[in-house]
């Protein structure tokens, strides 16, 4: 599976157990790719980008929706 190319409306499908391995996952990908001294800045930028974008996903669509309207009394 392409960590990097999941969309939201994958990762909508999974469950909550599934979505924190996930992030496990991608967290360890994002790690070894910023490690990874021989692999060029330019080939892993968007790799890094994608990773990126992908736990932002996962952490947003895992948090609880509230409402960001004050209700008055």
């Amino acid at each position: 599976m392409d960590l990097h190319k999941l969309k939201s409306e994958e990762i909508r499908g999974f469950d909550t157990v599934r979505s924190v391995e996930l992030e496990h996952q991608v967290r360890r990908e994002l790690h070894d790719a910023r490690m990874d001294i021989y692999n060029p800045a330019a080939r892993a930028g968007g790799r890094i980008r994608g990773l990126k974008r992908t736990l932002a996903r996962l952490l947003t669509l895992r948090t609880p929706v509230t409402s960001s309207v004050v209700k008055r009394k």
